[in-house]
């Protein structure tokens, strides 16, 4: 029965800090390179959060792949609300940039850089949207020993 009612709590919200964390990145199974992520508070609300993945091993190596992504968001209650985000990629005769902004007043997301014509159009925001590198920091805000994330 105790086991029932705690199942039935919900996790305690936990605070955003700042940190760095450090990865090896894989591709099809293999070390591909090395990965960092930060979070950093940028006053009153605000954060960001970036992540850059370096290759250093076989075909990412010769490559020169290098990918920084960027978001800006801020915390309202227990959600993590983009603002703007951008994604860089370099490689051997291959560079992308990718810049978006979310503007919850019109509750709309728009993409511009180099993206295919049909992805440039605005997209409907609604409440609890988030981007890649956020839905990576909300499952780490959310994971919790044996409870199952949706």
């Amino acid at each position: 029965m105790l086991g029932l009612i705690l199942a039935g709590l919900a996790a305690p919200a936990l605070a955003l800090e700042p940190f760095v964390a450090s990865y090896q990145a894989y591709n099809e199974g293999k070390l591909a390179g090395s990965a960092s992520m930060k979070v950093a508070p940028r006053g009153g609300e605000q954060w960001q959060i970036d992540l850059n993945v370096k290759g250093t091993r076989g075909f990412a190596r010769l490559a020169g792949l290098n990918i920084e992504q960027s978001t800006v968001f801020d915390v309202e209650g227990d959600l993590f609300r983009p603002r703007s985000q951008a994604t860089v990629r370099h490689a051997l005769f291959m560079g992308k940039k990718m810049v978006g902004t979310y503007d919850w007043n019109s509750h709309t997301a728009q993409w511009q850089g180099d993206i295919k014509k049909n992805r440039k159009a605005p997209l409907s925001l609604q409440t609890g949207d988030l981007g890649a590198l956020l839905m990576n920091l909300a499952g780490i805000r959310d994971a919790a020993p044996g409870r199952q994330l949706s």
